[in-house]
């Protein structure tokens, strides 16, 4: 099922004070707490060792 705030892409983008655009991880896919920074670095890291 897709995440309907993020829409799967993990983080959600939005503008800060200046304009810039920043992103964060999305609270709805990161509810259970652990960082999908860390959480898509093991993905990656699997991905590469399946090659």
């Amino acid at each position: 099922m897709r995440c309907l705030t993020c829409k799967d892409e993990r983080v959600i983008w939005t503008k800060d004070k200046r304009g810039n655009s920043t992103c964060y991880p999305c609270p709805k896919c990161n509810k259970n707490g652990q960082a999908v920074r860390k959480e898509t670095h093991i993905i990656v890291r699997e991905a590469e060792e399946g090659k």
